[in-house]
């Protein structure tokens, strides 16, 4: 007589921890207790695949894939399950495809709910073909009904999948765009939640990074999303970058959203809606929890917090904290200070200790760097057609002065409109990606969200030229460089070190500095810069591209 051996499998396409009738609580004890007492004595192996769909066949299953390898093996002959429907809910062929096999070479499959299919009677085996067929059906029709209900929501306006932190959803009945009345679940502001969202918000806009204002939300114990809802996530904390996809989401302005998503379909990230016919957009809330001006202004604040971190320091010096001055190893260099001793201050490389080695004096290279501004200021003849290369810097110091000391109201719209410009790029620039390799209906639609976008961007760069040309005044370059009174030193030798550091950056994206070729070289009167010269590249202002 053959051992029996056997299994139970327990799968469920959501993963919800609860008590309902097929919940993997209800399975996992209803299998074990029919197996434990069809086999007393025997050890039940036990595979579960929760949060898995056994409808699509595009989802992969790990523990239903080794169940089938381990029945292959020889390793189970009783397979217990709550319903059929459990191990698959595939198309019948697809299914008797796999399990006829199995059911051939002796594997026997009980149901604790519809009974026992064996691998020797007939009309066991017409009763499980009618099984999945039936459960094949139920979620085909499941999977239509659903899609029908979304794309009646979706056109009344109402929100679907999970709800964003800072809202809330109420019902509403409201008609299609053809008078169809429809129940829809609709974004409304949580008073609580947008709270911290504000405060988040006005942080992140007052230069707080958003790893500081996270940390921040948990030693106040504000509660996440997850700690609110369900017991799966309950112990869930703040993460710098579910806080930061709210902070870009248009949805806290009051403005439609799409989702950004990698190949895996990960959300990556948000950005305004372009409104074309058939976009797969976000609705609006009926409330914003930030206004305009505000969320483009956070954006501004995000994308330079994203590409030059700043690090503020109590007594800044000239150059580091500005996000300019690299390493030839592209880590950020740092101030190094010596309270006893200025003379040795340096900047030094952030690798690691014992990773890379690159220190340079602090006073050398600030008195290098007023130099070289110094130098092409003072060089500059505009009569000069060889000189439009010294012109474009200038004029990129200029605008960013202007941009530094502008009216404030005037400013801040400028702020809104290249923050959108910025945003709009992005879309543009993702939607040409993706009408590379989209086909049919679906490039029509990327086809037309292109033209729209397209126009957006070419409005809003003429609106910004605009702005810029309204704000730009006259730069005082001669009372950067000398002295109105020719004896009395430059604005330089007297103005505080945070004006300083505002000057350096109007001229400078970037200072690259190398390691030294050998250990000494001081400057000398004849040669002031030999030794440092070689060792520093300066990328001057540009233009941002958009």
């Amino acid at each position: 007589m053959t051992t029996a051996l056997p299994a139970i499998y327990v799968r469920q396409s959501s993963a919800r921890r609860n008590k309902s009738e097929a919940s993997p609580e209800t399975q996992r004890a209803a299998t074990v207790e029919r197996a434990t007492h069809d086999h007393p004595g025997s050890e039940i192996l036990r595979y579960e695949d929760i949060g898995k769909s056994g409808y699509d066949t595009e989802i992969i299953r790990p523990d239903y894939d080794r169940l089938i390898a381990d029945i292959k093996a020889g390793r189970i002959t009783h397979v217990y399950v709550y319903y059929v429907s459990r191990l698959t809910r595939q198309d019948p062929k697809q299914a008797l495809h796999e399990l006829l096999p199995l059911l051939v070479n002796g594997l026997t499959i009980i149901s604790t709910t519809e009974g026992t299919f064996g691998p020797d009677n007939t009309m066991d085996l017409i009763h499980l073909l009618l099984r999945l067929d039936a459960a094949h059906n139920e979620s085909a029709n499941k999977s239509k009904a659903v899609r029908g209900a979304k794309a009646l929501a979706r056109a009344a306006g109402g929100h679907l999948g999970g709800v964003p932190y800072g809202f809330t959803t109420v019902e509403r009945i409201e008609r299609t765009p053809d008078g169809a009345p429809v129940a829809i679940r609709a974004l409304v502001v949580e008073p609580t939640e947008a709270h911290y969202l504000r405060f988040a918000a006005r942080a992140v806009r007052w230069n707080h990074a958003v790893h500081a204002v996270a940390r921040y939300f948990e030693r106040r114990g504000v509660p996440t999303r997850g700690a609110t809802v369900g017991r799966s996530r309950i112990d869930s904390g703040w993460s710098d970058r579910s806080l930061g996809l709210r902070l870009r989401d248009p949805r806290i302005a009051g403005l439609p959203a799409v989702v950004i998503t990698d190949a895996k379909g990960n959300t990556t990230g948000y950005a305004l809606a372009s409104g074309v016919p058939g976009e797969r957009s976000l609705p609006a809330p009926d409330r914003a929890i930030i206004t305009t001006d505000e969320f483009w202004a956070l954006q501004t604040a995000l994308n330079r917090r994203a590409g030059a971190p700043r690090r503020p320091s109590d007594t800044p010096s000239l150059l580091s904290g500005l996000g300019i001055l690299f390493c030839e190893c592209k880590r950020p260099k740092k101030a190094r200070r010596f309270n006893a001793s200025p003379t040795r201050n340096s900047y030094q490389c952030s690798a690691p200790a014992g990773r890379h080695s690159c220190t340079i004096s602090m006073a050398t290279l600030d008195a290098y760097v007023r130099f070289r501004i110094g130098r092409l200021i003072d060089s500059f003849d505009p009569d000069n057609p060889d000189d439009a290369e010294v012109g474009a810097i200038l004029a990129e110091a200029t605008r960013r002065y202007a941009v530094a000391h502008a009216d404030p109201a005037t400013a801040a719209q400028r702020a809104t409109v290249a923050a959108e410009l910025v945003d709009a790029t992005t879309t543009l620039n993702r939607l040409g990606e993706t009408l590379a390799t989209a086909k049919g209906a679906a490039a029509l639609v990327v086809e037309r969200q292109v033209t729209t976008t397209g126009a957006r961007v070419d409005e809003l760069t003429a609106s910004l030229a605009a702005l810029n040309e309204a704000m730009t005044p006259t730069i005082p370059l001669t009372g950067w460089t000398s002295s109105e009174h020719g004896d009395e030193g430059s604005w330089w030798d007297s103005a505080p070190i945070e004006e300083r550091r505002e000057f350096v950056g109007l001229f400078i994206d970037r200072l690259t500095v190398r390691r030294a070729a050998a250990k000494g070289g001081r400057p000398t009167r004849s040669d002031p810069w030999g030794a440092v010269a070689p060792r520093v590249e300066i990328d001057w202002a540009k233009a941002p591209s958009n």
